[in-house]
Parts: structure tokens; C-alpha cells; sequence
């Protein structure tokens, strides 16, 4: 009797089954598949632009909810390829500046074009919009570093192959924007960084812009960052010996003794000094102080003037002053005369050891000079002790006639 109860039910279950099956391929052999979020193109946008300067803003719904109706096989089918389901609106004729309110167009996928399923209800039914004038604004262009560099290094302010960017989109929204910004990053940087990046816009109060109608006249900009490091140099000089002097009888105090660069790694480093050029001895007297400019290595700076100041001392060197005796006068041209004009300059010597009553002779060189007038011209002093040397340089006046 138990085995005959349970008979009985499965007859009952595949007779429930058979009656589903029937109801739903012959009596019920269509039905309804709503799909949402389907997204909606709006062609003739570009005619628009081009030919009337125009452009399409405040769209109302950007996707919409479409409801089908068709045979079950087919539904399943349009599930399976929803992704080629269009929503087109063409809005190449609507020419005048207004809001609009249009109906679109479901296109089904190319493999359901046979009409076995159709469009029963739409949600929204239409879209609104709006055509307006489009308008351009151009902004600069800002940088960030939004990275870290290296032990000993620091990034430069950005600069940009372009400084400024041209937006056009609809006033409303190309009117708060202020700049373009751009941001260039990475970790432990040590070399500069050169590439194209990508930028935002941003508003007046410092937020992003982000609309499908705005366009740029550029997608991205060329941005370099500079990743600078410091390099503490000496500053040096070369001793001319002269005036009784040399090399090893002066003591040269410097301020500053040495400079810190800032450039890039690749340009520092081959700079191992700086020269201040040569120090004349026999121009420069026992604590002499002399301004000595300096040229800093290409592609590097320095925070400070372009000069230091050298003392000079002689601290074993004796000196003396005499006069000086008339000079001797050369190269005269012919038929001309000359005469010294004032008092004569005292002569200074210097030396290890200087002697009772040293003498020197002075010679004028005239034969730059032909015409008549008064000329100031040089002085060459030659000490009879050839241990001597005199000191500075020494001018006369002469009267040619």
C-alpha cells in the first residue's frame, strides 16, 4: 500500500510539470523582459559644433529603461546580447538656443531584427536637453608634485610645455573654471622627471570639473619636474708671483671659502671646484683685500653674490718706499718732444731682505703715441736687486709737443 501511495504522487509531480511546460510554450508562449540602464548616444553633436557653434548641455537622463515584449526564446536571447541594445536621440536639426524635450530610438541588436521581440513601454519616454552657444575660456596650467624624492633631493616647480589650455562647453560650465592642474608623482625620486600627463580642470573654489561637454584643446601636457640636490664646493685661485713675491710668501684668507650648488645630480657631478681666476702679487699689497668675482658651472645656482673676498698677507716680506728717479724715455717719434708733467710717484718695494739705499730705473715707452697732447702712460720699474720686485703699477703724466 506504501508503494502505491508513493506511485501516485509521482504521477501527480509529472503531470504538474507537463502542464507547466504546456502552459508556457502553447498557451503562454511570450512574455515581457524589462532591461535597464541602457545608455543613450546623442548623434549630431559634431554637426552642431561644427556648422553652428552650438552644443547640446543639460541632458535630462542619460540612460533609460526599456520594457520588451516577445517570445520567451527570443527575450532570452536579447538578454544575453543586452550590451548591443541602442538608445540613439539625434539632435542634428534642432538648431535653435532652447530646451528641448525629444523622443529616442531603440535599436535591438543586428541579430534581432527579425521583429520577434518590440519595444511595449520606454522609461523616460523622452529626454530633455538643451542647445546653447558654445563658449571658449582659456586657463593656465598648474603643477603639483604629489610624490617623494630621494635622501638629498627636492623637486623644482613644475613647468609645462604649454602654459595655458583652451576650454569650450556651454557658459555655465566653462565660466567657474580657473586653471588646469596638473600632477606628476613617484617614490624616491633622484632624476628629473620628464613625460605627458593628463590634467583636471578646477573651479574657483578649488574643485574639479568633470563634464562630457566640455572639450580641451588638449588632451595632456608635457611636464617636467627638475629633481634638484646640493653640492658644497671649494673656491680656489692662482697665485702670480711678482713684486718680490712669490707663491708661498702670501697667505690668502677667503670669505666664503667654499660655495653649496644646487642643480641636478648629472650636472654636479663633475664640478669639484670653483676658480676665482689669479691673484697678481705683484699688484697687491700686504693686507689687500680684492673683490674676485666668479662664474658658477652650467646648470647649477647659488643662493648668494657672485664674489668673494680675498686678503692677502706677506707676513716674511720686508718693504720699503723710495722715489722714484726721472724715467728714462723711449720710442719717441721723431721731431717730437716730451716732458713729465708733476711731481713723480714713490716707488714701494718688497723683498726677504732689503738693502741700505736700493735703486731702481723707470722707463717710459712713448711709441704708442704720435700726436701732440697730454697722455697719462705707464711706468715700468725694474729694481737693480733682482731679489726686489716693486709693488702696484705706476703712471706718469707727459706733455708731447
Amino acid at each position: 500500500m506504501q508503494k502505491s501511495k508513493l506511485l501516485d504522487m509521482a504521477i501527480a509531480v509529472l503531470c504538474a510539470v507537463a502542464l507547466w511546460l504546456y502552459v508556457v510554450t502553447v498557451v503562454t508562449p511570450e512574455d515581457d523582459l524589462t532591461i535597464n540602464e541602457i545608455p543613450v548616444t546623442f548623434v549630431g553633436e559634431s554637426e552642431l559644433r561644427s556648422e553652428y557653434g552650438l552644443i547640446i548641455s543639460n541632458r535630462s537622463d542619460t540612460t533609460v529603461t526599456v520594457k520588451f515584449h516577445g517570445s520567451r526564446a527570443a527575450l532570452r536571447q536579447l538578454s544575453n546580447d543586452r550590451g548591443n541594445i541602442v538608445a540613439t536621440l539625434d539632435v542634428s536639426g534642432y538648431t535653435a538656443e532652447r530646451e528641448y524635450s525629444a523622443t529616442y530610438t531603440v535599436t535591438l541588436p543586428y541579430s534581432m531584427q527579425d521583429n520577434s521581440v518590440t519595444v511595449s513601454d520606454r522609461s523616460p519616454r523622452t529626454i530633455r536637453f538643451t542647445v546653447e552657444k558654445l563658449q571658449s575660456k582659456t586657463v593656465p596650467v598648474k603643477g603639483v608634485f604629489d610624490g617623494t624624492t630621494a635622501e638629498g633631493f627636492f623637486a623644482d616647480e613644475p613647468r609645462f610645455d604649454q602654459d595655458m589650455i583652451t576650454v569650450t562647453g556651454p557658459a555655465d560650465e566653462v565660466e567657474p573654471i580657473s586653471y588646469a592642474q596638473v600632477v606628476i608623482g613617484g617614490d624616491a625620486v633622484s632624476e628629473t622627471l620628464e613625460q605627458r600627463e593628463p590634467f583636471t580642470l578646477i573651479d574657483e573654489a578649488g574643485e574639479p570639473v568633470r563634464s562630457a561637454d566640455l572639450t580641451t584643446d588638449s588632451p595632456d601636457v608635457g611636464v617636467t619636474v627638475r629633481i634638484f640636490t646640493t653640492k658644497e664646493v671649494p673656491l680656489t685661485y692662482t697665485l702670480l708671483p711678482g713684486g718680490g713675491a712669490e707663491a708661498e710668501d702670501a697667505t690668502v684668507t677667503l670669505s666664503p671659502e667654499t660655495v653649496t650648488l644646487t642643480g641636478e645630480a648629472v650636472d654636479l657631478a663633475s664640478v669639484t671646484e670653483i676658480s676665482l681666476g689669479e691673484i697678481d702679487l705683484a699688484e697687491t699689497g700686504n693686507g689687500d683685500t680684492l673683490t674676485l668675482p666668479f662664474t658658477l658651472p652650467r646648470k647649477t645656482s647659488y643662493n648668494g653674490a657672485l664674489t668673494a673676498q680675498a686678503t692677502v698677507t706677506f707676513n716674511e716680506l720686508q718693504t720699503v718706499v723710495i722715489p722714484m728717479p726721472e724715467p728714462e724715455i723711449t720710442g719717441l717719434a721723431e721731431g717730437m718732444g716730451a716732458v713729465v708733467q708733476g711731481d713723480l710717484p714713490e716707488v714701494t718695494l718688497r723683498g726677504r731682505e732689503i738693502g741700505d739705499d736700493p735703486a731702481v730705473t723707470a722707463v717710459i715707452d712713448l711709441s704708442p703715441y704720435s700726436a701732440t697732447g697730454s697722455y697719462t702712460v705707464p711706468v715700468t720699474v725694474t729694481p737693480e736687486d733682482e731679489t726686489l720686485g716693486a709693488v702696484g703699477e705706476y703712471t706718469v703724466t707727459v706733455e708731447l709737443s
